[in-house]
């Protein structure tokens, strides 16, 4: 079950490089931010992510643009 919803988190970021706020990905995927916080960090770990802590913001990486083929 946690594997899916770090996939669904993950996956969110397919489409483009927009930064996206722990709330929005919240409520888009039926978490506490405080949940969506830890899987963007462990995203932003194996840099499939960029998030910024204290914004509490997030994007797709360069790394995550390959996996997802975004350019």
């Amino acid at each position: 079950m946690i594997v899916s919803k770090v996939d669904e988190v993950f996956n969110l970021f397919s489409r483009s490089r927009r930064w996206h706020s722990a709330g929005e990905i919240a409520g888009w995927v039926s978490l506490s931010e405080s949940a969506v916080r830890k899987i963007l960090n462990f995203l932003a770990k194996f840099d499939l992510v960029e998030y910024d802590r204290k914004k509490e913001i997030a994007r797709v990486a360069l790394l995550g643009c390959k996996v997802h083929g975004l350019k």
